[in-house]
Parts: C-alpha cells; sequence; structure tokens
C-alpha cells in the first residue's frame, strides 16, 4: 500500500461486527448467481443477460469509506444495487439478519445496529 493509504486506513475507524460481515459478504459472494437466475453479484457483466440497458465498462470506480456502523459502497458498471441487496438477503446464500430497504440514489442494507449503503454511480 501506498503512504497515502496506510495513512488513509489508520485514520478510519474500524468497521463494527455486522458491517465488517456485510463488507466480507459481498467479497466472499463476487461473482456469484443464484440458481433461480434472480440476481447476479458480477462485478464484470451481468451474467443474466437481461434485457436491461448495458452499464459502462470503461472508467470503472469503486470505493468504500465510512466507519463503525456506517458504511458506504458506491460504483460504476456492475453489479446492480439490487442483485446485491437481493444476494446478501437470500434466505439460502444470504447473510443471515441482513435486511434490505430503498433509499434515496440506491438501497441500503442492515444488519443488527450497522448500514451499508450500496449506491450505483
Amino acid at each position: 500500500m501506498t503512504a497515502e493509504e496506510v495513512d488513509s486506513m489508520a485514520a478510519t475507524p474500524a468497521p463494527t461486527s455486522d458491517a465488517a460481515a456485510m463488507i466480507a459478504a459481498l467479497v466472499t459472494r463476487f461473482n456469484c448467481v443464484d440458481a433461480e437466475k434472480t440476481w447476479s453479484g458480477s462485478w464484470r457483466t451481468d451474467r443474466l443477460n437481461r434485457d436491461l440497458p448495458d452499464l459502462p465498462r470503461h472508467n470503472i470506480r469503486r470505493q468504500l469509506a465510512g466507519g463503525g456502523s456506517q458504511w458506504l459502497l458506491r460504483w460504476t458498471g456492475y453489479p446492480y444495487a439490487n442483485d446485491l441487496a437481493r444476494m446478501l438477503c437470500d434466505p439460502v446464500f444470504g447473510l443471515r439478519g441482513t435486511v434490505a430497504h430503498e433509499s434515496a440514489g440506491g438501497v441500503d442494507l442492515r444488519r443488527v445496529d450497522a448500514t451499508l449503503h450500496l449506491r450505483q454511480i
């Protein structure tokens, strides 16, 4: 990591256990698709080949920011925010205790005291 990245990490409050669980659940489920083909966690393409407008595939940006119990994940391109919400709330494959709420500009995932704001930009 660069010195700037080290400084930034040192200044960021550690996630609560519930926030860390949601963030880890996203990472460990990258590129997954459910058996019923209702959501896709792919970060490169829509693996369900739905008839939806293509998202940008160049100048891809991803940013995770926050601290403690409040985190914000912003990104361009795939996956769709609703897909990530369905993935983490899936009764079989999801993270137990996680619920999704539509909000201005995206979806908020909540688990006990933690919120992960999903914003596809």
